[in-house]
């Protein structure tokens, strides 16, 4: 919802008209205004739950909620946007999701400050553990047009990885990336 800064779905049963409804913000997850909601991604993990990854701009943050019905739902930190430089930190542009054959979520996405592409791994205590498997010695903009697959003990991860030129600055050669990095 770019009017009210909303995460909002959409449900149609049958040829019914359309019913939304509020999964963050306005009052819920404790956004009562801001910028929730942009960058989202959903799937449906092993038991039938939804899931859906979006960038909290009012904190700054990337956000998991799980639902079942999309009347309600638990909302968790994937990363809270405090990095290295020292700072708040810009996250979650591009972010995809996507679940191991062993129910466990991963969402793949950009790091905007430092234009790095970032992984995350959902632990059984609902906490995230992030990493970022992509650094390399190549100068590079990573992270754009993020997607991945899990396909047993891989995550397939693509990207648009620009390329910098001598100064830092974006040079006109964008590359596709596509990285395999083993599961623990």
């Amino acid at each position: 919802d770019g009017v009210a800064g909303n995460l909002k779905v959409a449900t149609v049963a049958g040829m019914a008209a359309p019913v939304t409804r509020v999964l963050d913000g306005d009052g819920l997850n404790g956004h009562n205004d801001g910028d929730v909601g942009t960058h989202t991604s959903m799937a449906v993990d092993l038991n039938g739950k939804y899931a859906v990854t979006y960038q909290d701009n009012t904190a700054n943050a990337l956000r998991y909620l799980s639902t079942s019905d999309f009347l309600g739902g638990q909302s968790f930190v994937v990363d809270s946007g405090r990095g290295s430089p020292p700072g708040i930190h810009l996250l979650g542009g591009g972010a995809s999701l996507g679940f191991g054959p062993d129910g466990t979520a991963y969402v793949v996405y950009q790091e905007q400050t430092t234009l790095d592409l970032k992984l995350g791994q959902r632990e059984p205590d609902g906490t995230w553990t992030v990493v970022d498997p992509f650094m390399d010695a190549t100068p590079a903009a990573y992270g754009f047009y993020t997607d991945i697959s899990v396909v047993g003990t891989t995550a397939y991860v693509v990207s648009v990885k620009p390329e910098l030129g001598p100064t830092n600055e974006l040079a006109n050669k964008p590359g596709l990336l596509i990285q395999d990095v083993p599961m623990p």
